[in-house]
């Protein structure tokens, strides 16, 4: 008889695992669609019926979805209704799909007039307990040499013009639980939280942040804040070869992204 290895019992049982959780959220899903659909307070009798599941595993998910936001339970009938986690993660998708129609003319104006690529960016999850951000919308250069990421595309925040803007205008500390020394992408990149705060914080003076190819060597970008009323939602931001957006040319840049981000934010209100 040939005995599996435990490095393959570990792998086997990982796998599994993995296997184990899709599947469940998989059914938590089924859960909160049939919730949708039904429109109005459903019992675990119901759902276990309707979904072909027992009893016992629908508890559990409602137990999960409960305690994550997802679904509310009424004390008295002991029936459950969707929860307020999806209103705000609705209200989350309802802005970005607004933000991003408002400023496509705005980022397609401001490439025209500057030539350069435009990107449009909002907050993201962290990664690895760094802040982040993840890229909306961009429109390109109208020049051949060009560095510009995909939409969906994820980037640091700490080495980012857009990055930068959204944690010095964020309505919290985002770097509260963030560690020395921060991820070195290039010799120009900020690598301690205590010089990151005071760049932020001259941020918040100015109005606008800068990346001198603190991400990618001969890249260079400028980016504003997005404002829906007092809280800052997005960044837009202009970037190019460090030829041609720095120098004499950053005040014209300045200007037009802190313009554009300004306009968008009162089409927001």
């Amino acid at each position: 008889m040939v005995q599996r290895s435990s490095g393959n019992a570990a792998r086997s049982g990982d796998s599994e695992r993995r296997e184990s959780g899709v599947k469940s959220l998989a059914k938590a899903l089924d859960v909160l669609n049939y919730m949708g659909r039904r429109r109005h307070p459903v019992g675990v009798t119901e759902l276990a019926n309707e979904l072909g599941l027992n009893k016992s595993a629908v508890h559990r998910l409602l137990q999960t979805l409960e305690a994550t936001g997802f679904v509310d339970r009424n004390p008295l009938s002991r029936q459950y209704f969707l929860g307020p986690r999806l209103f705000v993660l609705g209200k989350v998708f309802e802005t970005t799909v607004t933000l991003r129609g408002l400023a496509r003319p705005i980022m397609e104006r401001l490439a025209g007039q500057l030539g350069e690529a435009v990107h449009l960016m909002v907050p993201a999850r962290s990664e690895k307990g760094l802040p982040s951000l993840i890229l909306l919308d961009k429109i390109d250069s109208a020049y051949q040499l060009s560095i510009t990421p995909s939409p969906g595309a994820v980037s640091p925040a700490h080495c980012t013009a857009g990055g930068k803007v959204l944690l010095a205008f964020a309505s919290s500390d985002a770097l509260r639980q963030v560690k020395d020394p921060l991820p070195r992408h290039t010799e120009h990149t900020i690598t301690t939280v205590a010089a990151l705060r005071t760049e932020l914080a001259d941020i918040r003076s100015k109005g606008y942040a800068t990346d001198r190819e603190e991400l990618e060597l001969g890249l260079t970008c400028l980016a504003a804040p997005v404002f829906e009323g007092k809280e800052v939602i997005a960044a837009i931001s202009v970037s190019g070869p460090t030829f041609r957006v720095a120098g004499d040319s950053m005040n014209v840049v300045r200007e037009a992204v802190v313009a554009a981000a300004a306009e968008i934010g009162r089409l927001l209100v």
